[in-house]
């Protein structure tokens, strides 16, 4: 989507909630970044077709230094980029007209102040997450390296921006719903769950972002009814109820992992014959069945590859789960206790169909207090519908069991609601969202 030119435009300047004017020929070169972990990626778009991208390695959280040097730190990296990936697409900074980049972290859309616990951590002198102004910080590098002063930049929630992207690629639609949505260009709302280490939730309409009244939108910390035991599965928040847990500590891919430890220590208090010379040969054989149905490209062989990949696609294995009571196991004997004799019926099933039926409960939540058009599922989590269907899936199985039914969805609603898992490794969301929140901003202003 791009957006047009023309006139007069005004367009957000640097006062908090001020609009100054500006006045140009055209206002279509835009840019979006995305800003994770391990790096910061950015692309441009140009007037006439062009793009230009780059990336960088996100600094290293320097906890020695105040919150200011660590954020400056950060923006210099995100500043150079731009540059970068604007010199790419043929373009000087000072021809982008608008710049939206999604960050980890909350944000006050009263202040513009946001808290990012993992990139900027807590301020030494008050003991209290630090509250930074990463969009003030980067507009200010970016105006002395030469970019417009009445040019727009944003650096919102990154599950939020995400929530606003357009192109999602080639990926598995779990429910069909209604229609295509395309959720800017439509009033309808959309909803994005990043499902990874942990989960996180932005949602967009044809506004915009809804970053909520304080910027602390904690998609992952709703609970949802259990069975588990509460001493294995307490949240990393802190709650930990009888009956009820937070989606994130039992569907995240670390809480598949918590899963498959407590099967598996419950399965060796069974009198078995599982660790047999007889019973390891056959469960190595159905590992390397396993392996190639879901895998064809992981040598089996090389373990530490092996249980790599197993983790990233199906979120519920680990190597770190060492020793379980008294029996020391090293990490291929974890994984092939997991996976049983028969792929669909081991530990590994099981604890995707306790996800999955948990993440269906959220999910039948979700939609009957929001009734959105659509909800996005990325992240690593999201790997899990790949190369799958929902027969051969536990956890998407599981987790459809629960939307479905009459008794679960009086309304109708469910199947309204359109669901897509994103496993296309090549779209990333945090630019689409970007971008299409670059170019709307442009058109508004």
């Amino acid at each position: 989507m791009m957006a047009e030119g023309g006139g007069r435009h005004t367009t957000v300047g640097p006062e908090a909630g001020g609009l100054m004017e500006l006045h140009s020929q055209k206002l279509v070169n835009v840019g979006g970044g995305d800003l994770g972990g391990k790096s910061f990626r950015f692309r441009v778009e140009t007037a006439d077709g062009r793009s230009g991208e780059a990336s960088a390695p996100t600094p290293l959280r320097d906890d020695s230094l105040p919150p200011e040097a660590r954020l400056q730190r950060l923006v210099d990296v995100m500043a150079d980029t731009i540059a970068a990936a604007a010199k790419d697409g043929g373009i000087g900074l000072s021809e982008i007209n608008a710049i939206v980049s999604g960050v980890p972290g909350s944000r006050d859309p009263k202040t513009g102040l946001a808290e990012m616990p993992n990139a900027i951590g807590k301020d030494p002198d008050t003991g209290m997450m630090a509250e930074v102004d990463i969009e003030g910080a980067l507009k200010s590098k970016l105006v002395s390296a030469g970019l417009s002063q009445g040019a727009i930049v944003r650096c919102l929630n990154d599950c939020d921006i995400a929530s606003a992207a357009e192109d999602l690629g080639e990926n598995p639609k779990v429910i069909n719903g209604d229609k295509d949505i395309q959720p800017l260009i439509k009033l309808e709302k959309s909803v994005f769950l990043l499902l990874g280490t942990g989960i996180g939730g932005g949602i967009a309409t044809g506004y915009g972002v809804d970053e909520g009244k304080t910027g602390v939108m904690e998609l992952g910390h709703v609970e949802v009814y259990t069975n588990l035991p509460k001493e294995q599965f307490a949240c990393g928040c802190g709650k930990n109820h009888e009956g009820s847990v937070c989606i994130e500590a039992v569907a995240s891919t670390t809480g598949q992992e918590k899963i498959t430890r407590f099967l598996l220590t419950e399965e060796l208090k069974k009198p078995s014959s599982i660790r047999d010379a007889e019973g390891v040969r056959n469960l190595l054989e159905a590992t390397r069945v396993w392996n190639q149905s879901r895998m064809p490209k992981v040598d089996v062989h090389d373990k530490e590859t092996y249980s790599r990949s197993i983790t990233a696609i199906t979120g519920i294995l680990s190597t770190s789960m060492g020793s379980v009571d008294d029996i020391i196991l090293d990490a291929g004997t974890i994984d092939q206790l997991a996976i049983g004799a028969n792929p669909q019926s081991g530990i590994a099933a099981e604890a995707m169909r306790i996800s999955g039926e948990h993440f269906g409960r959220y999910l039948r939540n979700l939609i009957t207090g929001q009734n959105p058009a659509r909800i996005v599922i990325g992240g690593g989590g999201g790997l899990t519908f790949r190369d799958t269907t929902e027969e051969t899936n536990p956890f998407w199985s599981s987790m459809m069991a629960e939307l479905r039914g009459p008794e679960n969805d009086p309304w109708n609603s469910i199947s309204r609601t359109q669901i897509i898992a994103v496993t296309d490794t090549n779209v990333n969301l945090g630019i689409q969202g970007s971008l299409a929140l670059a170019n709307k901003l442009l058109k508004e202003n």
